[in-house]
């Protein structure tokens, strides 16, 4: 949540001088922050400020000046996100997060619970990776995976939990989808899913990879029983910076993916209470992996307090803007069909077509960064043709944009050299 004053309407001159502030390779052209985000100059400063700390004297950083440093960036994510230190805890990214609440589950439901009776909500637009980890625990525990067809261009944002509603029934007991859908860049209503999910008891789980930096967020609103996100796309931060919020009861429901120190607790100490390490012991057991890089969380702050400098209304209105033109340069040079609703509550910096075409990624990717230098996203999804995924940051140009103008038409062109083709 923003704590300071956006800019009101930066002209392109404003907008090139905060693209000057960031790490950029000025000779390519990066429309896939939703997969990477580029690192303000300042923000790798700060990284490379700890680690040249931890590099010169190892014992003292780790042991005298981290806690505090650790309290800080766990105390500013949480503040910028109307979270609570005692709920918030990080993990290199959204994977990792998820994977421990996911793996958890047979605990979250409830031990006496026979999980061959239970079901999972789960919509079909959920990034592939945490697919796996849900049928892996489906096939380990006998629980149910009940798969919810998304609507790609919902009028509104009821149809999305009128498909959930129409799926539920007395063995649903938990639901997991995506804030903002990694294959298509739709926001989910995320506040009006938990909250019908709570009147029926159901546990929710939300995977928002996506939403810190592109769109409003507000973990007290949105109210999910666990939400998982990263860092290192649309805020910025460095890479490895995740986090996952939950309510400290429900902190104690998991089980970490290792054990390293903490995972046995001080029985003199609360398992909430703050302690001298930099967080809780019900934190310390879940976040602590040995030996880690701790400056990507510790760079948050950094990350946090360059968003603001510029103003969430005015970095959301700039890729609103310039995803605009995507779609306007995209609908005039090919007949793609699009998946990504219209421009407004539903969608922002980022949309998804469906190509005519199914096939291996490689040579796609290598043809437009050998002819263009230009990175985008391509999405493979089972029994379906590939689809194109455009994203675009503030720190994107018109003149960027512009270039999918000869881009579309060649990878058009090109589709057509391999084979493949599909209506």
């Amino acid at each position: 949540m923003d704590k300071k004053t956006d800019h009101s309407d930066p002209s392109e001159a404003d907008w090139l001088g905060w693209r000057g502030k960031m790490m950029i390779d000025q000779s390519s052209i990066n429309l896939n922050t939703g997969s990477y985000g580029h690192t303000p100059k300042s923000v790798f400063s700060h990284a490379e400020a700890i680690r040249k700390q931890i590099a010169i004297q190892p014992m003292d950083f780790l042991i005298r000046h981290l806690p505090q440093k650790l309290f800080q960036a766990r105390f500013d994510l949480a503040n910028f996100l109307n979270g609570s230190f005692a709920s918030t805890v990080f993990f290199p990214n959204v994977t990792l997060a998820l994977n421990v609440v996911i793996h958890s589950i047979p605990k979250i439901i409830g031990p006496s619970t026979d999980l061959a009776t239970v079901e999972i909500l789960l919509s079909d637009l959920e990034y592939g990776s945490l697919v796996w980890a849900w049928e892996k625990i489906a096939k380990q525990t006998g629980l149910k995976l009940i798969w919810v067809r998304m609507p790609r261009r919902p009028k509104s944002p009821d149809e999305i939990l009128d498909a959930f509603q129409h799926h539920r029934t007395a063995a649903t007991r938990a639901i997991f989808f995506s804030h903002i859908t990694s294959p298509t860049g739709m926001i989910l209503p995320a506040r009006e899913i938990c909250a019908w999910a709570k009147t029926h008891s159901i546990v929710s789980i939300v995977d928002g990879a996506h939403a810190p930096g592109f769109a409003p967020l507000d973990l007290q609103t949105v109210g999910a029983d666990f939400y998982g996100a990263n860092c290192h796309k649309w805020l910025l931060a460095p890479i490895s910076s995740g986090f996952l919020c939950a309510s400290p009861d429900w902190l104690e429901r998991l089980d970490p993916l290792w054990v390293s120190w903490g995972y046995e607790m001080d029985p003199n100490l609360g398992i909430h209470q703050t302690d001298d390490l930099g967080s809780t012991p019900a934190i310390r057991r879940l976040e602590c992996a040995g030996t880690v890089d701790p400056s990507p969380y510790l760079a948050v702050g950094s990350a946090i307090e360059f968003h603001q400098e510029i103003g969430s209304a005015a970095i959301w209105a700039r890729q609103a803007k310039l995803n605009k033109r995507v779609r306007e340069i995209v609908s005039e040079v090919v007949d793609w069909d699009i998946q990504t609703p219209p421009l407004g509550e539903m969608s922002g910096g980022m949309v998804a077509y469906r190509l005519p075409y199914r096939g291996p990624i490689p040579p796609l990717r290598k043809f437009l960064w050998d002819r263009f230098r230009l990175e985008v996203n391509f999405i493979d999804r089972e029994g379906d043709p590939l689809m194109i995924r455009f994203s675009t940051h503030f720190y994107n140009t018109m003149e960027e944009v512009e270039i999918l103008r000869d881009a579309v038409p060649a990878l058009q062109n090109y589709l057509s050299t391999l084979g493949g083709l599909c209506p």
